[in-house]
Order: C-alpha cells, then sequence, then structure tokens
C-alpha cells in the first residue's frame, strides 16, 4: 500500500486525483490533502506517507521551496511534481528541488501509477 498526500491549490483537481486512486485502493492509499507547501510539511510531520503528489505554483510556500524542505526533514519521502509547466528550466529546478518524478496535469491515469510505482520503487 502506498500512502499518498496530494499538494495543490485547486481543491477539485485533488479530488479528482483522489477518485482515480481510489479505483485501485488495494495499492493507493490518500492520507490527505494540503493547499500549499506549508501545510504539507504539517501533514508531513504528523503522518506516514510515501509518496508526495504536489503543484508548483501554490500560495503561501510553492511547491520548490517545500521540495526542499521535504527533501531536508524527510528525506525518506518521495516526491512527484504534478504541473502544467514544461520549460525545461521548470523541469531542471523541480529536480534539483528534489523531485523523483515529473508529470503533466493533464496525464492518463496508467501513466500516473506507473510513475507513482516507479518513484516510490526508487
Amino acid at each position: 500500500m502506498i500512502k499518498i498526500l496530494l499538494v495543490d491549490d485547486h481543491i477539485l483537481f485533488m479530488k479528482g486525483l483522489h477518485m482515480l486512486l481510489s479505483v485501485e485502493p488495494e495499492k493507493y492509499e490518500v492520507c490527505g490533502y494540503a493547499t500549499n507547501g506549508k501545510m504539507a510539511l504539517d501533514i508531513l510531520s504528523e503522518n506516514d506517507i510515501d509518496v508526495v503528489l504536489m503543484d508548483i505554483n501554490m500560495p503561501v510556500l510553492n511547491g520548490y521551496e517545500a521540495m526542499f524542505k521535504i527533501r531536508e526533514k524527510h528525506p525518506h519521502i518521495k516526491i512527484v511534481a504534478l504541473t502544467m509547466h514544461a520549460e525545461d528550466t521548470c523541469v531542471l529546478k523541480i529536480l534539483e528541488a528534489g523531485a523523483l518524478g515529473y508529470l503533466f496535469k493533464n496525464v492518463d491515469e496508467k501513466e500516473l501509477f506507473d510513475c507513482i510505482e516507479a518513484v516510490h520503487d526508487n
């Protein structure tokens, strides 16, 4: 069972992701939602999470900054960036921040599941 935290400032998008992941309840458990990076860090300090699916552009603490802090405080947690940004500089910045995966928000569910499992399994 892969325990997942969803981090995005668009609640409807997160609920849609949760519904997609619920199709495979024996594989994935969504353990929480956060609408910004600070909220994600608070949740991670109190919960056992394996993988974080994180947006980049969010209020309070953006995805880049949150990724650096997650890698520092919780190095065992795997991060997948989930964004609409395709620029090379954005991808490089995400990888430098500590994400092990990078997906566009218009990805299909098979690619999402494959990425989560690949990142989880190193």
